[in-house]
């Protein structure tokens, strides 16, 4: 099968693990990234055409049981 000449392309960001790594990464104790960006220069760096953003995320609870 060929590969198409423009790859549409769809991403998927889970907020809890992005959060984490970026407070690992830089110390931020508060999401400060933009998705939106992110996944631009992404796809930008690889060639890509940005058809859409998904971003999920999961209730924080306070304590684990």
């Amino acid at each position: 099968m060929k590969e198409p000449a423009i790859k549409r392309t769809y991403v998927f960001i889970d907020g809890q693990n992005l959060f984490r790594s970026a407070k690992e990464a830089f110390g931020y104790n508060y999401p400060n990234y933009d998705i939106e960006l992110l996944s631009k220069k992404v796809c930008l760096a690889q060639g890509w055409a940005l058809s859409n953003i998904y971003f999920y995320t999961g209730r924080v609870l306070g304590t684990r049981t």
